[in-house]
């Protein structure tokens, strides 16, 4: 059966909360697999599907744990017990899982403090997606840490456009304590695509509001117009993630 098909027949058949947690403690890896991707497309509905998706982040088998993490994401801010387990899996030896943490980690920012650093170390991973979402998770949960700041610092430089601009916005919006970023968000603002250099600048605005930046865009603005003339001229980003 296509596994839409059977998503949706399981849906229709467990009618209730109580079924679908049920299905979830089957010793059937694919019921429990199943069982969670119909919950998935439910959304958020109910909160007690939240301790059985949970528990199903400590699965054996890698698609169920792939597909709780999809579920909790689902489940919008009711999922937020779950944030502690969600990051024990952005170490997950599954690229797939790894992936499908940081994207519910996302959908459930902000996060708590006590999670900010410990999400920085998953800025080195190999997928950029995982940077991309745990980037974008710190850019809405307005981290305060030195450590963090360093962090978000080191990922303006990241290879992917996507975590550069969010990196960006989250230095943006701590504010003034993220002070020991501005070099580098001037940097950005000279190098990097439109976009980018927008949220760099807008960043160096909020953190240090009595700072002087017109030096900066008048120097920017020179160098923009030899650009021009010697027909250099480039890129644009126009969606930063999807």
């Amino acid at each position: 059966m296509h596994a839409q098909a059977l998503t949706d027949f399981i849906a229709s058949q467990l009618t209730t909360a109580d079924d679908l947690v049920e299905q979830t403690l089957s010793q059937d890896p694919i019921q429990r697999y199943y069982a969670a991707k119909a919950i998935a497309e439910l959304g958020p509905v109910d909160p007690a599907f939240v301790p059985a998706l949970h528990h199903l982040l400590q699965d054996d088998e890698f698609n169920v744990r792939l597909a709780a993490c999809d579920a909790l994401g689902a489940m919008g801010r009711d999922a937020i017990v779950s944030v502690k387990g969600l990051c024990h899996l952005l170490k997950d030896k599954t690229i797939g899982v790894r992936e499908s943490a940081a994207r519910a980690l996302h959908a459930l920012a902000p996060l708590p403090e006590s999670t900010h650093r410990s999400l920085t170390l998953e800025l080195t991973d190999f997928n950029p997606k995982v940077r991309e979402h745990v980037v974008a998770a710190l850019a809405v949960s307005q981290p305060k840490s030195v450590h963090v700041t360093i962090a978000l610092r080191d990922a303006l430089f990241d290879q992917v456009e996507a975590v550069r601009w969010y990196a960006a916005a989250a230095l943006g919006e701590m504010g003034p304590n993220a002070k020991i970023a501005v070099p580098a968000l001037v940097t950005v603002f000279f190098e990097d695509v439109e976009i980018i250099q927008t949220a760099a600048m807008d960043a160096i605005k909020l953190i240090s509001p009595k700072l002087d930046v017109a030096p900066v865009q008048k120097i920017y603005g020179i160098k923009q117009n030899q650009l021009y003339q010697n027909g250099l001229y480039g890129s644009s980003l126009s969606n930063p993630i999807a």
